[in-house]
């Protein structure tokens, strides 16, 4: 249970990580739709699976 715990810190905070490292690179980006990105691509096997079966 620690394990899975501790896994999920670590991507959580590499998520954030990468978010900022965005934020600094990318000034002028519209957040909105990063955010609508970012959502579709991690639901994007879930809507292979409704279209699939």
């Amino acid at each position: 249970m620690a394990a899975f715990v501790a896994g999920e810190l670590i991507k959580v905070a590499s998520i954030v990580g990468l978010l900022v490292l965005v934020w600094a690179l990318y000034p002028q980006l519209h957040w909105g739709a990063m955010l609508i990105g970012l959502i579709l691509a991690l639901k994007a096997n879930l809507f292979a699976f409704l279209v699939k079966t």
